[in-house]
C-alpha cells in the first residue's frame, strides 16, 4: 500500500523515493514474459544473482518496462527516483559463460551488423576469436555494451523529465553507478564506464551516487575518502555526489537466533 506508506513518511518529514533496478522489472513480468528474459553466453536464461534481467534491446520488453516505470511514478507522490545499478550482471565477466550478459538474439544480431561476427564467437574456445585469443575482439565487444548501458540510462532519464512535465512536480533524480575508476574491473564485470554516466550530468540534473562492489565491502571506511579524491574533480559539484556506504565487519559472518 504505497500511497499509505507514503502518506504517513510525509507526516513525519520523511522524503519517499522510487527505487528501481533496471534490467529487472518485476518477478511478475518475469514470469509473464519469458520471450523477453535475457540471455547469458550459455544460453541460459539471465538469473546471474539475484536480479531477474529482462532483454530491455527489445523493443516490445523496452516499451513495457518504460510502461510500468510510468504507471508506478505515475500512481503516487514519490519525493524522487533512484536508477539503481542500470547494468549488465555476471561472475567475473568472461570467466563465467554461464553468467554474462547480455548475449540475446538482439543484441548479437546488432553487434554483428557493427562487427562482422556474433559475439558468441568469444566464449567459444575453438573460435579464433576466442576473448583469450583475441584481445581487440573482445575489447570491441566490451565498448559496444559500455554503450548499451550508457544509452539504457539515457532511455529512463528521458522518461523522468517526461514524468516530472506530466506530475508538475520537481522530483530529485539519483543515478546509483557502480564504481569503474578504482575499479576498472567493474567495466567488464557489469559493462559500465562510470565516466560514461558522468557525460549524462550535463545533460540530466541527477544526483550520482557511487557505489563500490561488493568485494571491498570488507575494506576500512576510509576507502570512502579515496573515492571522493577521484569523483569530486570529475562532477565538480558536491551537492550532486554522494557514496553508496557499504562497511562490513565480514560478509561471511553467521548469525545466530
Amino acid at each position: 500500500d504505497y500511497a499509505h506508506f507514503i502518506r504517513l513518511c510525509h507526516q513525519h518529514g520523511i522524503a519517499v523515493y522510487a527505487w528501481f533496478e533496471f534490467p529487472q522489472v518485476s518477478p511478475l513480468f518475469w514470469d509473464r514474459h519469458p520471450e523477453w528474459r535475457e540471455k547469458t553466453a550459455s544460453g541460459k536464461d539471465a538469473l546471474c544473482h539475484w536480479r531477474l534481467q529482462m532483454n530491455l534491446a527489445t523493443s516490445g520488453a523496452r516499451a513495457a518496462a518504460l510502461s510500468f516505470f510510468r504507471e508506478l511514478m505515475m500512481a503516487h507522490d514519490w519525493d524522487g527516483v533512484n536508477l539503481a545499478e542500470l547494468n549488465f550482471d555476471t561472475n567475473q565477466g568472461a570467466k563465467d559463460p554461464d553468467k554474462f550478459t547480455p548475449m540475446n538474439d538482439d543484441v548479437r544480431r546488432s553487434f554483428r551488423e557493427q562487427a562482422g561476427f556474433d559475439p558468441l564467437e568469444l566464449f567459444s574456445p575453438a573460435s579464433a576469436r576466442h576473448w583469450k585469443k583475441d584481445p581487440a575482439a573482445w575489447e570491441s565487444f566490451l565498448q559496444y555494451r559500455g554503450r548499451l548501458v550508457r544509452d539504457l540510462h539515457r532511455v529512463f532519464l528521458d522518461e523522468v523529465e517526461n514524468l516530472k512535465t506530466a506530475k508538475r512536480k520537481d522530483m530529485e533524480i539519483i543515478v546509483t553507478a557502480m564504481d569503474s575508476l578504482v575499479h576498472p574491473e567493474i567495466f567488464e564485470d557489469c559493462g559500465i564506464d562510470i565516466r560514461d554516466i558522468i557525460g549524462l550530468m550535463d545533460r540530466y540534473p541527477f544526483t550520482l551516487q557511487v557505489e563500490d562492489p561488493s568485494r571491498s565491502w570488507t575494506r576500512s571506511p576510509d576507502r570512502y575518502r579515496e573515492y571522493h579524491e577521484v569523483y569530486k574533480p570529475l562532477v565538480g559539484d558536491d551537492s550532486r555526489l554522494m557514496f553508496d556506504i557499504n562497511c562490513l565487519a565480514n560478509r561471511d559472518i553467521q548469525r545466530t537466533p
